[in-house]
């Protein structure tokens, strides 16, 4: 695949990616202290080839849509350096800000603009007509041919879909660009120049899409002035202390090539930077987008109320923006129990054989993870070990569910004393009891050793009026990772429970596979879930989800699937419910009830096929051309 030029640094395929990553990283940071000793001040603002170094781009077809993927050595993860955080071991690389998640942030935002920069790039390169693009005898298309196309055949409408804040500097640059064109073309740098010639002539909208409010990319407004070369005016959607009302009077990023938008970008002319200033990615976005989507109807109602618990500071915004909601979908194909390459062959199943199949996954799954081989009802939990995600209550909930670990008895040595006195040799106290409490969240142990050679006295348990007496026909798994004092609590499972319940810290699609195959019952306890994808996994594979009332998990529970928890107000009500759910489930399972609970999850239609048809309702809405529906352009990153 040959290389498209980008404001003239191609990546010519030479020289080692380790040595390439160094001198871009070495670049960057003699940017950093040429800034911080007053070089290059009002210099280089918009030009990506002041810090970015080499970048280049490179296209392929798959499944009918022409992927494009950015090079460049600070998309290598090699490249991210780690550090230690006591908060969180098992970071997103995604999901992470300034201050948050063990890898070293500093570069972040110059790894998503190189993105931004190669996303802008390549829709203005893509576009031509489903005929002139036939004639091409290669599966692969090339960007380079690309670009030759005249503009008669090019189509003449561009959406841009965005997800989540990494990709907010896409509408930040192209209002950037796009006003510049508009007022001071001779401005314009030559990746510049490019983009406004590709996307000027065209009608350019742009929808954005929350996968999670709650992540929204908060950095210092200095440092990513510096790093991106932006001044104040291009990055005050971004700051978080610019009204947002007066950026969305200078109009949406795709709208900003007029004159009017222009004008009303200028304003921002004698905004300069404070020194505590912080930029917001997400609200830049929310912001400069034409339009806002999220990932379920009910999670776009709660974000955008008043209820700052859900819309984390951005209510007023997305009630303006009309915030809408499509439900995600699943690939109805890699997650198939009939067909799941990742069970053993003789244990896949459909809704017809799922008694079997189950049964003999149970066992499977059982003899895998050490716990008792038998009949017991089966609840998993799998996902992020994260308070979001409710595994607090969870592991509340299982401690007075689950049949606790048996104190040793007493310890009867040759020449015991009389009146039931025990002797004993060694380390004083030999008979010690086990008696496990929880903590908020987390499992403790504590150990008490009456004084030696003490009359032994009858043990009466005492039992909290609160606490049901434990169920031994229920076992628990939970498979995920996350905040380390989480994963430390899952982890003692096993201990705490042995042979009934057991925690694996780790990232395995095989063993989330295995364990949806042969769970009863999958725990969702989410305190707030925007879409909530394990559910309808968990809904195909018949384990029957046990959700929270919120996000997208109500709208799966109002289509009859699964069970619903009303939404808890205090973690001890999240307890209390989730127990009273799990004994009723018990109660309910292998009943008529369960089995068609059972049947309809796993009937149910999950797939892409309506979802995408709100989409493309949506995309036409937005000016798509129908009959160029079926040419379809994404930019993905890519290192190596």
């Amino acid at each position: 695949m040959p290389d498209v030029v980008v404001d003239g640094f191609v990546d010519d395929g030479g020289g080692e990616r380790a040595e390439e990553g160094a001198t871009a990283e070495r670049e960057l940071e003699r940017g950093r202290e040429g800034a911080g000793a007053g070089e290059g001040e009002g210099e280089g603002e918009g030009e990506p080839g002041s810090v970015f170094g080499e970048a280049s781009l490179y296209s392929t077809t798959q499944d009918g849509v022409e992927r494009v993927f950015v090079r460049h050595p600070l998309l290598d993860m090699h490249r991210v350096v780690t550090r230690q955080d006591l908060k969180n071991e098992h970071p997103s690389f995604t999901y992470v800000d300034a201050d948050g998640g063990v890898y070293d942030c500093r570069n972040m935002a110059v790894r998503y603009d190189i993105m931004a920069w190669g996303a802008l790039m390549a829709a203005a390169r893509l576009g031509g007509t489903p005929s002139s693009r036939s004639s091409s005898s290669s599966s692969s298309s090339s960007l380079s041919s690309l670009s030759s196309l005249s503009s008669s055949s090019r189509h003449d409408k561009v959406v841009f879909v965005l997800n989540d804040w990494p990709t907010a500097l896409v509408l930040v640059r192209l209002r950037q660009i796009m006003a510049k064109a508009a007022g001071a073309p001779d401005t314009l740098t030559s990746a510049e120049r490019q983009i406004a010639d590709g996307l000027g002539q065209v009608d350019v909208n742009t929808v954005f899409c929350i996968h999670n409010l709650a992540y929204q990319g908060v950095f210092s407004a200095e440092a990513v002035g510096r790093d991106l070369g932006l001044g104040a005016a291009a990055m005050a959607p971004l700051l978080t202390r610019v009204p947002w009302e007066q950026v969305v009077s200078a109009g949406s990023a795709g709208s900003a090539g007029s004159f009017e938008a222009l004008e009303a970008f200028e304003a921002f002319e004698s905004l300069e930077l404070e020194a505590e200033d912080e930029v917001n990615f997400l609200r830049g976005a929310l912001l400069l987008a034409d339009r806002v989507l999220t990932v379920s109807p009910h999670y776009a109602v709660e974000i955008a109320s008043e209820n700052d618990e859900f819309s984390c500071g951005m209510g007023e915004i997305l009630r303006h923006k009309q915030v809408q909601g499509i439900m995600n979908g699943i690939d109805v194909d890699e997650w198939d129990p009939e067909t799941d390459a990742l069970l053993p062959d003789d244990c896949r199943y459909n809704a017809y054989t799922v008694f079997r199949g189950k049964n003999s996954m149970k066992r499977r799954l059982q003899a895998r993870l050490g716990l008792e081989v038998d009949d017991s009802v089966l609840f998993v939990f799998i996902g992020r070990l994260t308070e979001q995600k409710g595994v607090d209550a969870l592991l509340r909930a299982a401690t007075r569910l689950l049949p606790k670990k048996p104190a040793p008895g007493p310890v009867e040595l040759a020449g015991g004393g009389a009146d039931g006195a025990t002797g004993a040799t060694g380390a004083a106290g030999a008979n010690e009891t086990t008696d496990v409490t929880a903590a908020v969240g987390r499992l403790s142990i504590k150990t008490t050793t009456p004084s030696r050679n003490k009359p032994k006295r009858k043990f009466k348990p005492k039992m909290s009026p609160v606490a049901p007496q434990p169920t031994s026909t229920i076992q628990l798994a939970v498979l995920g990772t996350g905040d380390q004092w989480l994963e430390q609590a899952v982890s003692s499972l096993e201990l705490n429970f042995p042979g009934t319940a057991t925690g694996v810290c780790e990232f395995s699609e095989e063993l989330a596979h295995w364990m949806l195959a042969a769970a009863d019952y999958c725990l969702i306890p989410s305190k707030f879930e925007p879409c909530g994808l394990i559910a309808q996994c968990a809904a195909r594979y018949g384990a029957v989800p046990i959700m929270t009332a919120t996000g997208g998990l109500k709208n799966l529970g109002d289509a009859g699937v699964g069970i619903l928890l009303p939404r808890a107000e205090t973690l001890q009500e999240s307890v209390d419910d989730l127990v009273a759910a799990m004994k009723a489930a018990v109660d309910e399972h292998g009943s008529d009830s369960h089995c068609n609970q059972r049947a309809l999850g796993m009937k149910y239609d999950f797939s892409w096929n309506v979802h995408a048809c709100e989409w493309q309702a949506l995309l036409l809405e937005r000016g798509v051309d129908k009959e160029g529906g079926t040419e379809r352009h994404a930019v993905a990153e890519g290192g190596s």
